[in-house]
């Protein structure tokens, strides 16, 4: 391991706001029946499940918005589970985008 890597893990130890050095973060868009359906709530328990943070929220373009960051392997078992969402969901387009890590410390619905 590079002296890099080992700065950036002993920075995540002390300053836990600071992005951990293996965390990766998506922004993920979904369109569909995800209104009225428990989407956000489930989705915040499936992110608790996995260990990932972010926060869960609908834009201004009546779409779920869901930034979420985590191990890479966790992230992509939560957007398999995104593709399809809760029970009463129909999601019928999901975008993502990879962004750098900010540090999120838990899970949250807005």
């Amino acid at each position: 391991m590079d002296l890099l890597a080992l700065f950036r893990r002993a920075r995540a130890k002390l300053f836990p706001s600071a992005p951990h050095p293996d965390h990766l973060h998506y922004s993920i868009y979904i369109k569909g029946r995800v209104q009225g359906v428990w989407f956000r709530s489930s989705a915040a328990r499936k992110a608790k499940e996995l260990k990932l943070k972010g926060v869960a929220g609908h834009s201004q373009h009546d779409e779920l918005l869901i930034e979420v960051e985590g191990l890479e392997k966790n992230l992509k078992e939560f957007l398999d589970w995104c593709k399809e969402g809760p029970p009463l969901a129909k999601v019928e387009e999901l975008r993502v985008e990879e962004r750098p890590p900010e540090g999120y410390r838990s899970f949250q619905i807005q």
